[in-house]
């Protein structure tokens, strides 16, 4: 079935296997963050600052990572990032033992790797999306996230119960590194450079941008569009509601549900699954709107109001939940809503200033991404203070309603910067 793909789209299912792995390589820190809590004695706070300590690195290499992407080429990025933070992940049990400085170290240094790799990947998607097709492009690499968060959570909980907690980052590192090495090989920067991409695929991207020359970014023309603004806000808002879950779930439904840590992997990894699904709805839905004339502006309107009020609603019965059942039904629910976002505000990531996209991708990882190093530790602060998870709930839902309102008002998909 694969052989008969168009490469475009083989290139975005072997992306979206690198960001199965990246997302992996983070929850499975929150399935043996349980364990390892016992083993060493944490408290909820000090386990929110081990699985938050990713993202102080995760986010301070965005812009440079964005910078390489354009100034270097995605496929060299995406190749050193991703063997880099699977060779860290492998290296993780051992810091672990040495110090806990020694494990924060690590982490951060992780986290690095896995920032640069993502406006690479924007970079190479921009770069592997005929018109038209941007929705669908983003949505096969972004499943990957997707897929990765509930298989990293599964798969952590059954290696942990079997096996230990240090054997999911053994696991998830060799697989990443062995990713790399089919990469290398297979990957070009432009479908005009690729020695094997058929001529009829080839065409679909006359007209298009392919390997730009190096351009000077204009920094202040795009840190002065409120567009761009929207859009960062937009991002931290829906990365807020999912590091939350990226967090905290799994302790969640172990602590509060009662579910087994095996299970509490499993009930984590649910919504990501329905998010999954309904990347793929939305996204199809998106581009058939605009192939049959809707205006982009509304469409990506519509789908960023669809993902974010619906996952409001759903966000505010997890609390209110009595069950383990119930608090799974709506946290899968608000997740699927959240997945209409990746056809709404993320889309136009790409758009806004496509000669650019390297710069834009880093800018708005960075500053959208913000959640990881404040939502996860100060959930479990909150955690410690109060002896309650609900105020994580609650406050993604807060600024979901925020995000409509600026998105509303602001946001856009047409290209505002040449």
């Amino acid at each position: 079935m694969f052989a008969n793909w168009p490469l475009r789209r083989s290139l975005m299912v072997t992306l979206a296997v690198a960001w199965f792995l990246s997302y992996a390589d983070r929850v499975n820190m929150s399935v043996a963050a349980i364990p390892m809590q016992a083993e060493f004695g944490w408290d909820e706070t000090t386990k929110g600052l081990v699985m938050g300590s990713v993202f102080i690195g995760y986010l301070s290499s965005q812009m440079i990572g964005g910078w390489l992407a354009d100034k270097f080429g995605a496929v060299r990025v995406l190749t050193f990032a991703v063997f880099s933070f699977s060779l860290l992940t492998i290296l993780t049990p051992l810091a672990a033992s040495v110090s806990f400085a020694m494990l924060i170290t690590v982490r951060i240094a992780l986290g690095v790797a896995e920032g640069l790799a993502v406006p690479a990947t924007y970079a190479f998607i921009g770069r592997w999306s005929p018109p038209g097709e941007v929705s669908r492009m983003l949505a096969i690499v972004v499943s990957g996230a997707t897929i990765g968060a509930p298989g990293g959570f599964m798969l952590s909980g059954i290696l942990v119960e079997e096996l230990g907690w240090q054997s999911p980052f053994y696991v998830f590192g060799i697989l990443g590194i062995t990713w790399v090495l089919y990469w290398k090989f297979r990957a070009h920067e432009a479908p005009a450079v690729h020695p094997t991409i058929a001529e009829e695929e080839r065409a679909l991207f006359s007209g298009s941008e392919q390997v730009e020359e190096a351009v000077t970014v204009p920094v202040r023309k795009i840190l002065g569009h409120r567009a761009i603004w929207a859009l960062i806000f937009n991002k931290f808002t829906s990365l807020w509601m999912v590091y939350v879950f990226l967090g905290w779930l799994p302790s969640y439904f172990n602590s509060v549900q009662g579910v087994s840590i095996a299970g509490s992997g499993l009930f984590a990894a649910l919504p990501w699954i329905a998010m999954s699904l309904m990347l793929y709805v939305a996204s199809a839905q998106a581009d058939g709107l605009l192939e049959r004339g809707w205006s982009i502006d509304f469409v990506r309107k519509l789908m960023q109001v669809i993902g974010m009020v619906g996952a409001m609603i759903f966000l505010l019965l997890i609390p209110l939940a009595d069950t383990a059942m119930l608090a799974l039904a709506a946290t899968c629910l608000a997740m699927g809503a959240l997945g209409c976002c990746y056809s709404g505000a993320d889309a136009t990531i790409l758009e806004v200033a496509p000669r650019y996209r390297g710069f834009v991708s880093g800018l708005v990882g960075t500053l959208g991404g913000l959640p990881g190093i404040i939502a996860i530790p100060l959930i479990g602060w909150l955690v410690d203070t109060t002896g309650s998870y609900n105020w994580g709930f609650i406050s993604a839902a807060i600024l979901n309603v925020c995000a409509v309102g600026v998105w509303l008002a602001f946001g856009t998909g047409r290209k505002v910067i040449d």
